[in-house]
């Protein structure tokens, strides 16, 4: 279990999408939590999409397997209607069984992620 900061969240998380500590980025997918190690072993998620008007201050840092599953259940889009915090993305219904399931994985480890049939 990832360890609390200050503010009750988990490590590398704040309010505008995580990755992000003391103004350092981390190495902690601010999605599942897990600790990868290195800021470069994440991917830059654009919370809000820049074809919807996202910028720099819109990005989230997340790990390969949570960066494809969020983009796999959802298009730019609806990510912009209503997805755009990562404390959106943590509480949408159809990403809770894959975050528990990621959460117990090595970070090392390839996940596959699961796609809808329909957009």
């Amino acid at each position: 279990m990832a360890s609390r900061g200050p503010g009750g969240n988990r490590r590398g998380e704040d309010e505008g999408g995580g990755g992000v500590r003391d103004g350092r980025e981390t190495g902690v997918c601010a999605l599942c939590g897990r600790d990868f190690g290195a800021p470069e072993a994440l991917t830059a998620h654009h919370l809000l999409p820049r074809e919807h008007g996202g910028g720099p201050e819109h990005v989230a840092r997340l790990c390969s397997a949570c960066h494809r599953q969020v983009h796999a259940t959802w298009s730019n889009a609806e990510l912009a209607a209503g997805l755009a915090t990562v404390r959106a993305l943590r509480a949408a219904p159809e990403l809770a069984p894959f975050l528990a399931f990621v959460r117990r994985q090595p970070p090392g480890r390839r996940i596959a992620v699961r796609t809808r049939k329909s957009r």
